[in-house]
């Protein structure tokens, strides 16, 4: 993961490029940027999205669902 889209994801997720030092939503939100593989709309439409629950059990029940099966790249380039 670089640090440009971790900064980017912060920025769209958390509104600001702090989580508030939330170690537990850093780390959720670093496992996004890696699945969603540098894509920086992506990062932008998943940032914005988890942005409207900021809970940590809401984004792991996203995390370990059966989305990360598909191709994202796939999907956000069609």
């Amino acid at each position: 993961m670089d640090k440009v889209s971790w900064e980017f994801f912060k920025l769209q997720a958390f509104g600001s490029r702090s989580s508030n030092n939330n170690l537990e939503m850093e780390e959720r939100g670093k496992n996004f940027v890696h699945k969603l593989k540098g894509s920086p709309f992506a990062a932008k439409t998943i940032g914005h999205l988890m942005r409207r629950n900021l809970d940590t059990t809401h984004w792991s029940n996203i995390l370990n669902s059966g989305l990360w099966k598909w191709d994202i790249m796939e999907i956000f380039t069609r």
